[in-house]
């Protein structure tokens, strides 16, 4: 990793474990909503004035919808973590194999896992004949294209673990960033970031515009996150940055509603980028703030622990909300928000915590033993 000092490191460290959390808890709160409540409009037609706390707590879920804006938060977060931590070493195969072998390692075994549960999952609710949209294709040839990174391009999403597809572009980021770093080291910060721009421009004419999706798409929204490494460690002069990137994001959010899928997704990048740069380096080269004044809130804290399991929350949460809306709700959906959230939720975080400790804890202890 790029040499830091322990206080700025652990601060680092700190928010982006919290910001994980919140991402793959925005995630998962949106797919536990659609799959079991009835949903705003239906529940807005039959409790139009009805003021009860379980009516407050639907009305207030109302931003769920906009729960996708995890994607290109992980994407961001991503592209900063990996070339923050890469883009010293020197490129070339020995270099780039250990990194690809060390992705691997990481990646692959909480990857099979979640394929794991989904098959489990989807063959419970089949075996006992429970109708959903949910279920998709686990058979053997679709689990291969996912585990080759194929999804997008031939294939489905295995199962009715929809999330999965981003996984698929996430590995193809990784395929694709050893010969990225030498591309960069050639170009500079700047136009490589240009560069990844024109490539989505080009794989929406050639890929998008025919129903397919690859890494070129979503490439510069990962590269977001790595030219935030570049430019970290600059103190901002002042809040304009902040109040850009919340403009951009409120703008990302009406592109959502006007169904402008890249246009939101890239909104969203460009926005969060900003708003990571911020608050990476809001305190960078203070001398007035000191580590141990830096304290987090409870509400960071608990992030901070989501964030722990982020990986495996963000993996497995779809199939086990699948699961559970058959098994209680019989593949129907509830008016009451809390019945339709609560369940899901806690056996959401419970299952995806266990997933951590058995599969994502022994990967990362691996990884240590392997040559960085």
């Amino acid at each position: 990793m790029t040499p830091m000092s322990d206080a700025s490191g652990g601060r680092h460290l700190a928010r982006i474990d919290a910001v994980r959390g919140f991402a793959a808890l925005t995630v998962a709160l949106m797919h536990i909503r659609l799959v079991n409540w009835v949903g705003m409009r239906e529940y807005w037609t039959t409790h139009r004035f009805d003021l009860s706390i379980s009516s407050a707590l639907a009305y207030l879920s109302f931003p769920l919808i906009w729960g996708y804006i995890g994607v290109p938060i992980f994407f961001v977060i991503s592209g900063y973590v990996i070339h923050r931590g890469s883009k010293n070493i020197e490129p070339g195969l020995v270099h780039g194999g250990r990194f690809l072998v060390r992705r691997i390692v990481r990646i692959y075994p909480t990857f099979i896992a979640a394929m794991l549960i989904t098959w489990y999952c989807d063959s419970l609710a089949r075996s006992n004949n429970v109708s959903t949209q949910w279920l998709g294709d686990t058979s053997a040839l679709n689990a291969s294209r996912n585990l080759a990174a194929l999804v997008g391009i031939v294939g489905t999403p295995f199962g009715s673990n929809l999330p999965l597809w981003t996984l698929a572009i996430e590995i193809q980021f990784y395929a694709v960033y050893p010969l990225a770093l030498i591309a960069w080291r050639w170009l500079g910060p700047e136009k490589m970031l240009l560069a990844t721009l024109l490539l989505g421009v080009a794989g929406y004419l050639l890929l998008h515009r025919h129903g397919l999706s690859a890494f070129p798409l979503y490439y510069f929204s990962w590269w977001l996150g790595a030219y935030v490494a570049d430019k970290n460690g600059k103190r901002p002069s002042s809040r304009l940055p902040l109040f850009i990137s919340v403009f951009l994001l409120l703008l990302g959010c009406g592109a959502f509603l006007a169904r402008f899928d890249l246009a939101t997704h890239n909104l969203w990048s460009i926005g969060f980028a900003i708003l990571l740069w911020y608050m990476l380096n809001a305190n960078a080269e203070s001398p007035n703030v000191r580590p141990e004044q830096a304290r987090s809130s409870w509400v960071q804290k608990a992030l901070q622990k989501c964030g722990d399991f982020s990986y495996s929350l963000y993996a497995v949460h779809m199939p086990i909300v699948v699961l559970i809306n058959f098994v209680l709700f019989d593949g129907l959906k509830k008016e009451g928000i809390l019945l339709a959230v609560l369940p899901a939720l806690a056996a959401t975080l419970l299952v995806s915590y266990l997933v951590y400790r058995c599969v994502e804890v022994p990967s990362i202890r691996m990884l240590k033993r392997l040559p960085r």
